[in-house]
This record gives C-alpha cells, sequence and structure tokens, in this order.
C-alpha cells in the first residue's frame, strides 16, 4: 500500500545509496537506539507506491509512470514527439523533475522515453513532490522521483506474465529472485510491444533490470544494480503545429545501459560510509520528418525532408557519503561527488547522408551537509546546504530547513523551506541544430515553501494528509528571437493537495484533491510548461478496491483533470503540413477537460496463477492532455500470471 509519512529522514542505519542519499536496509550496528522518536522522521514529503498498488493500477503500458498517475497533483500525460509517458509533479515541467533508479539518473539528455523502467522490476517507487534536502540530487526545480529494485530475500521464486490487448499490444514479463540477507539476486525482464492508436507509433522495447546482494560480515555490504533498455520507438505526428516544423521522429538500435556498484561500511556503531561508482550511457540513431520551406503560402506543396542524426553518451558519477552521530538525537549525514558527461553526435543531416561528428562535455562537482536534531520532545529540526558547481556554466548555492512536530501520536505538522535548482544540460550550453548553445546559462532555481499537515484515525484505520505549497521560480531556460538558449523566464507554482485514505473489511478506498495556481511572471499568463500546454488547475480523483472471499478483486478508478490553457489567448490560425501540403489549422486558446474511468477485474485460478482483465478509458472518452495529441481511447489488456 502507498503510505505518506510525516516523515523525516531516517539517517540510522546511516545507509543511503550514493547519488542522492536515498535511504536502504539498515546495517545492524547502525541500527542505534534513537532516545527521540522524531529523529526518525523524514524533512520532507514522501509519497511511497509499493509493489501492491503498482499491481492494482490499471497500467495498460507496463510502466511506473502510470502508477503515479493517482498520487495527488500528480499527472502522467502523454503526447510530445516520442509519445513517451511524461510525469509532471504539481503542475511543474516535467524536465524539472529528477528521475532516479536506486538513486542512478537514467535520463542522461532529459527524454521522456528514457524514464522507462520494467514496473514488474521495482519494490517502490519514492515521490518527493516539493523541497528537496540536500542529501537528495542536486538537479530538481519540482521534485524527485525515485525506483528500488526488489531484492531476491525478500521477493523469491519466479513469475511469468504474458499480456495481450487492443492496439496491437503484446508484453512478456518475466522475474526470478532467490537468496537469503546476506546473499541473494533478482532478475527481470520485459517485452513490450504495440502498434499505437495513431499512425507512426510503434514502440517495440525490452528492458532488463538486476540487483545482487552481498554481505561478507554484519559491517559492510556491496550492492550492484544492472539495467538495460533496448529496441525501436517511434513518436506520431501532432494534429497541429506542436511543435510547427517537425514531427514523425523515431529512434532505431536504442541502447541505455547503466550500473551502481555501492559499498557500504559501518566505521563504528556512530558512524559509517558508502561509496558508490554509477556508470550510464547511451546510444540511438533517431529520424525525423522536417519542414524547410515554413515561408510558403497555404496550398502550396510543402518541402519536407527525411533527417537523422546518431547520437553516443556517456556519464560516470562517483560518490562519497557518511553519516555520524554526533550527541544523542543528533545526526549529521555529509558528502562529496564528481560526475562527467561525454556526448558525441551527428549534425542533423538529410538522408541518406551523414552529419559531422561533434563532441561536447561537462563536469559537475558537489558537496552537502545535512544535520537532524530533536529541538524538543516530539519537536524535530533539520538544517542543511549544498553547493553544486557545474563547468562550463554556474553554480548554486542551496540551503534548506525542515521544522516538524508531532503534538500526539497520531497528529503530525512539517514546515520546509529550501532552494530548489536544475543545471542545463549539453544541448542548453552548447546547442543543438539550429538552437545555439550558451556556456554562461544559470541554473533554474526556485525557492521552494511547503506546510504538511497528517492525522490518523486509528479506529477507522484512515489517514487524512494536507499539503500547502508554494514554488517561485526564476532564470528559467528558454529561446530568445535568435534562436539562442538565455534565462529568460520568472514562475509561480502553489496550491494545496489533499487526500483521504482508509481500509475496509475486504479493500480499501481513496479520493484526493488537488489545485494548482501556475503563472507565467514573465508574460502574465498562465504558465505553458511544456508542448505550448498549461498544466489543468483542478485534479480530483478516487479508487475502490474489494477483494472477494475467492480470489476475486475488483479495481475502479475515476479520474478527473480540468481544462487546460495553451500558448494562444485567441482562436490562432498558424501554417502546417497536412498530407504534404501548407495548411492553415486553428490553434484553440484551451484544451477541454476530462473525465477517466478505469476498471480492473482479477480471479486466482489457483495459489500460483491469475487472470486480470483491465480497462483504461472504459467509457471510450475522446481526450488530449498535450494540445493536438489525441490519447488512446478504450484500451483492453488481459493478462495471465504464473507463480513457480
Amino acid at each position: 500500500m502507498r503510505r505518506v509519512s510525516p516523515l523525516v529522514a531516517s539517517l540510522i542505519g546511516g545507509l543511503f545509496i550514493a547519488l542522492n542519499g536515498w535511504a536502504q536496509e539498515e546495517i545492524p550496528e547502525l541500527a542505534i537506539e534513537v532516545e527521540v522518536e522524531a529523529v526518525k522522521e523524514r524533512p520532507a514529503k514522501v509519497e511511497v507506491v509499493e509493489t501492491e498498488e503498482m499491481e492494482e493500477t490499471v497500467t495498460p503500458q507496463g510502466v511506473v509512470a502510470d502508477s503515479l498517475n493517482k498520487l495527488p497533483a500528480v499527472e502522467t500525460y502523454y503526447g510530445c514527439l516520442m509519445n513517451s509517458p511524461r510525469v509532471s509533479l504539481r503542475g511543474s515541467f516535467w524536465k524539472w523533475t529528477q528521475v532516479l533508479v536506486e538513486g542512478t539518473p537514467v535520463n542522461l539528455i532529459g527524454a521522456c522515453t528514457l524514464n522507462r523502467i520494467p514496473q514488474t522490476a521495482i519494490s517502490e517507487v519514492e515521490v518527493i513532490p516539493g523541497a528537496a534536502p540536500p542529501k537528495y540530487p542536486g538537479n530538481t526545480i519540482s521534485g524527485i522521483i525515485n525506483m528500488r529494485i526488489k531484492t531476491g530475500d525478500e521477493f523469491k521464486g519466479s513469475i511469468l506474465k504474458a499480456s495481450v490487448g487492443n492496439y496491437g499490444l503484446q508484453g512478456l514479463e518475466a522475474t526470478v529472485g532467490g537468496g537469503d540477507e546476506r546473499s541473494n539476486f533478482f532478475l527481470a525482464f520485459s517485452r513490450s510491444k504495440w502498434t499505437g492508436w495513431m499512425p507512426h507509433s510503434i514502440t517495440n522495447l525490452q528492458d532488463f533490470a538486476g540487483k545482487f546482494v552481498l554481505k561478507p560480515d554484519d559491517r559492510s555490504r556491496l550492492t550492484i544494480t544492472i539495467l538495460h533498455l533496448s529496441g525501436h520507438k517511434q513518436g506520431f505526428k501532432a494534429l497541429g503545429p506542436n511543435p510547427k516544423a517537425k514531427w514523425n521522429f523515431e529512434w532505431h538500435n536504442l541502447s541505455r545501459p547503466a550500473a551502481s556498484i555501492l559499498y557500504e561500511r559501518a566505521l563504528s556503531p556512530n558512524s559509517d560510509i558508502l561509496i558508490r561508482f554509477s556508470p550510464s550511457a547511451l546510444r540511438f540513431t533517431a529520424q525525423f520528418e522536417k519542414w524547410f520551406n515554413m515561408e510558403a503560402n497555404p496550398g502550396e506543396t510543402a518541402d519536407v525532408r527525411r533527417m537523422w542524426t546518431k547520437m553516443r553518451y556517456l556519464a560516470m558519477r562517483t560518490e562519497i557519503m557518511g553519516n555520524l552521530r554526533v550527541g544523542k538525537g543528533r545526526i549529521l549525514t555529509y558528502g562529496l561527488f564528481h560526475q562527467r558527461d561525454i556526448m558525441k553526435r551527428t549534425k542533423p543531416a538529410e538522408m541518406p547522408r551523414e552529419g559531422a561528428w561533434f563532441s561536447r562535455s561537462m563536469d559537475w562537482f558537489g558537496a552537502f551537509f545535512q544535520q537532524t536534531w530533536a529541538v524538543g520532545e516530539g519537536r524535530t529540526a533539520t538544517l542543511g546546504l549544498r553547493w553544486d558547481d557545474i563547468r562550463p556554466g554556474r553554480g548554486a548555492l542551496s540551503p534548506f530547513l525542515s521544522l516538524s512536530a508531532r503534538p500526539d501520536p497520531n497528529t503530525s505538522w512539517r514546515l520546509q523551506v529550501a532552494r530548489n535548482r536544475r543545471f542545463p544540460n549539453l544541448d542548453e550550453l552548447y546547442g543543438v541544430g539550429i538552437f545555439h548553445g550558451n556556456p554562461n546559462l544559470k541554473p533554474e532555481k526556485a525557492w521552494v515553501y511547503e506546510i504538511d499537515f497528517e492525522r490518523l484515525f486509528p479506529d477507522r484505520r484512515a489517514r487524512l494528509s494536507f499539503s500547502l505549497f508554494r514554488s517561485e521560480i526564476r532564470d528559467t531556460i528558454g529561446i530568445d528571437p535568435t534562436n539562442t538558449y538565455r534565462n529568460i523566464g520568472k514562475a509561480r507554482i502553489q496550491g494545496v493537495e489533499a487526500e483521504w485514505r482508509q481500509a475496509l473489511r475486504n479493500g480499501h478506498f481513496w479520493v484526493n484533491y488537488a489545485f494548482i495556481d501556475a503563472k507565467d511572471l514573465t508574460k502574465g499568463r498562465p504558465l505553458v510548461t511544456d508542448y505550448r500546454t498549461s498544466p489543468s488547475k483542478h485534479m480530483l480523483k478516487a479508487g475502490l478496491t474489494l477483494r472477494g472471499r475467492r480470489g476475486e478483486t475488483v479495481g475502479l478508478e475515476v479520474l478527473f483533470f480540468s481544462k487546460k490553457y495553451t500558448d494562444v489567448d485567441a482562436p490562432t490560425v498558424e501554417k502546417y503540413v497536412v498530407d504534404g501540403v501548407v495548411r492553415e489549422v486553428t490553434v484553440p486558446p484551451t484544451i477541454p477537460s476530462f473525465p477517466l474511468v478505469n476498471l480492473r477485474l482479477a480471479k486466482s485460478l489457483d495459489p500460483q496463477t491469475s487472470l486480470e482483465i483491465s480497462v483504461e478509458n472504459l467509457f471510450d472518452k475522446e481526450y488530449s492532455q498535450i494540445l493536438f495529441y489525441p490519447r488512446a481511447g478504450r484500451w483492453f489488456k488481459l493478462t495471465l500470471s504464473r507463480r513457480f
């Protein structure tokens, strides 16, 4: 089940995945008894989606991003050039969110396709939707998503799943795990293929994830995680100018290997240290169509050519981090890291001619400290500071403060103030295609303010949570009239989210609501975060799961998203290519609101075998989440699972 605690970073155990300091299983020697219970809480709000809830979610494509769509103020939307899932936290631009697997960045170039991980490999997903403590990654404006791979001692045996559905859906998933606490392994493989609901939208991807844990003694542990994504992916052409001059993208020969080698050691009963090395790479060949004679008049033939480019990318990250108990109820966490990125790619060229190769690189250095201590009975404070420096580019200093209180065992409050940041990528620093780079770009920065409240109702087996948040963002990176990347924007995102969750005798129920006010302060209008589209201002979601006595399960989800604004204030006529001819297309100022109803029916045929039917968009609603990118209609999926 997903849990949201008023939480505060348990540094006890002191084992945090390097790269961002995500807490891992505790080494016994470091499980020091804490006199002040509040020290065990985390300094930031964390939403946790565990295996059980992911399995209950209607996800025809079997990706983790769809499981997050039920969280308050979160929208997983499809569209963009590659038609891949993008996760927006609290109305923010999806690039402002850091996506990690076991603390390792898997999305080196900010392409949503690369966030894909086989859902059957994940034990839980941790989502920090707001202020990021210093020990977490240094490249986020709006939050962090960290996926943890299962371990063989907790998920033993093997599972085989086969799925079929409309839109040409075919899926195969297999997992195997074994071992004990001292030595275990877990492997997962996933194959997904579908033709999609629009022309030119084939997906044919293979995912692999592996995790190996070895504890040579009671004071140390070695964890090796391996990930690999490969295959072929297409994105369909938008129905209107979004973007205006490029479409029908596809990636061939995609390969994204990544690994994490983590060594943890207890130095004493009061301190520990970890060292982590995380190499990751990416290569693919991209093809797309580009419109050249954009000055042509409506009715004239468009000059559209097939272009292509090759990409090679390598990132190597090393981190050292430690935890030290400096007194009663006080824990100090500190760390250093370095990351080097190297990119090689060809300039886009008309097929079959290959463009010239060029190479770019950057170095990223960082250091942080974070101290948590008790300031009274049931009260905790966390103070931290992080420094990041990127070359070429500029650095950023990021303070963090969190105050939490627990007036009684069932009530908790938390106040957070922090500065988040996102650093420019290599394309923004050096340029790509027709866009000119700018090595003097400042990092995008956001002051984040948040108040969280949680109340437990043990007699009802229920929980109420409430959050009030505000982000003041400046130095946003955009394109100026000369096609050069500049720090040109300011924005403000504020809102409120609330959720009620209740366990029932034979299931559970949840409902949440979010209000998001996102404004572009530079233009004085609703903030358009991605592909000419703003976030929804209102989100209302509810779900019910009921289990029968004979292995039956019924799940129902209802999701409502209010209308969205585009980047025009009135219907605007723009030129676009339709069937090879220049046409006039009207860009609307808004995208209509839409409700979605999803249904899941499951039945245990025997203790090892189960059958499941899921339907996304049960009532076949026509809708779009992004301007000119229609979403799928009614989507059936039939899955047979067998445990061995």
